[in-house]
Order: C-alpha cells, then structure tokens, then sequence
C-alpha cells in the first residue's frame, strides 16, 4: 500500500507539474490580455484545475480500472465456482449499475459547482482590483454580492456532496445486503462449520470494498476529465 501510494502521488505530481507548465506558457501567449474575466479564468485553471487533475491522475483513471477490474474478475471467479455465492453477488451486479447511473447526475453536479467557483472568481478579482487601485465599485464593496455568490457555491458544493455520497452508499448497502444474503442461504442450506462461511464472506467483502473504491475513484476522475476538458 505504502509502495502504490508513493508511486501514484510520483506519477500524480509529475501529471500536474507538466499541465502547469503548459498552462504558463499559454499564459504567456496571452499575456496582453489584461481582461479581469479573463485573469479569473487563469487563475481557477492554475488552482482549482490542478487539484482536481492529482485527483484524476492519482485517484481516477488508475483507480478506477484496477478497482473495477478486480472486482469483476473476483466476482466471475465465485459465480462460477462458488454456486451457493451466486445470489448473494445479485445485489453487489444491482450496486454496480446504480453506481454507473448515478455518475451522470454527478457529473451535472460537478459542472454546476464549477460553473458557481468560476462566477465567485470574476467578482474577487474584479473587487480585489477595485479595492487596490481604489477604483469606484459602483455598488459599495459588494458585501451582497460575495453573500450571494458563496452561498450559490456552496449550495452547488453540498448537492456535488449529496450525489457523491448516494454513490458510495449505494456501494456500501450492497455489501451489507449481500451479507445478508449469504448468511440466510448458508442458514437455509444447513451447511455445518463456520470455515466456509467466514471464507465467502471474505471473499463478498472483498468485492465490495473495491466497488466501493471503484465509486470513490469514478467521482475522482468525473471531476478530473471535466478540469482536463477544459484546460484542452
């Protein structure tokens, strides 16, 4: 575990230092464009962006198909060798599906959020020039507004968090129902020993653990291929 974090963060970090790079060098480019949308736009894609990129490149791609890979490979192992197994994997298969379902809510989500940090960006730094150079707002210094805008933000951040938590609780109950469900067939099947059972448990935990990490890592690179569209 130590080994595959110290790897993924290697990888992570370098991922992120060389978009950071390319993105310094754009800005380069447009260097001449002093439009303060524009240098709140610059300034969610040097900040924001980055972080939700290590997440993609640590937590996402990687992640997700080895999490998902092993989860699927373990579970057709015991389908097909382990029949008094086979219903209990019918919950962790109904898990599954809903997790993939619920991914598209949450990237809606997700975009909505970014939407809202980008909006609380501009006005920052129109308010931060203002209030350097003593530039008339207008409008007083935009106490209502800043209100306004992070609570908008924050609305968006707690349904982001709602649809993230359905995912991985959908996760979680289908492995505690898939528990269940052993434990009542290998009671109705008069199977003598608890070897056999604590074994199929394992194995059942097993599996769900990585849909559960499986849901974790999918919104982890929902978000990072969002940051990496738009950077693109």
């Amino acid at each position: 575990m130590l080994l595959q974090r110290w790897v993924g963060e290697t990888f992570a970090q370098l991922y992120v230092t060389d978009c950071r790079a390319a993105l310094f060098a754009a800005l380069a480019q447009h260097r001449r464009s002093r439009a303060r949308g524009a240098d709140a736009r610059w300034m969610t894609l040097l900040i924001n962006d980055m972080a939700a990129l290590r997440n993609y490149a640590l937590r996402g791609t990687v992640r997700l198909w080895t999490s998902a890979t092993a989860a699927g490979a373990a579970a057709a192992w015991a389908a097909n060798t382990l029949p008094q197994l086979r219903l209990s994997l019918i919950p962790l298969a109904i898990g599954a599906a809903l997790v993939a379902l619920l991914a598209r809510p949450l990237t809606s989500a997700i975009a909505a959020q970014r939407k809202e940090r980008g909006r609380l960006n501009r006005f920052l730094v129109r308010r931060v020039h203002a209030e350097l150079t003593g530039e008339p707002g207008g409008g007083g210094h935009g106490f209502r507004k800043l209100e306004t805008l992070s609570d908008d933000l924050s609305r968006a951040a707690v349904r982001r968090a709602g649809h993230a938590g359905a995912m991985e609780a959908v996760a979680t109950l289908a492995g505690l129902a898939a528990a269940l469900i052993l434990a009542l067939v290998w009671q109705a099947s008069g199977q003598p020993g608890h070897a056999g059972l604590a074994g199929s448990l394992t194995l059942l935990g097993f599996i769900a653990a990585r849909l559960l990490e499986s849901a974790r890592a999918l919104h982890a690179r929902i978000g990072g291929r969002i940051a990496l569209d738009r950077l693109q």
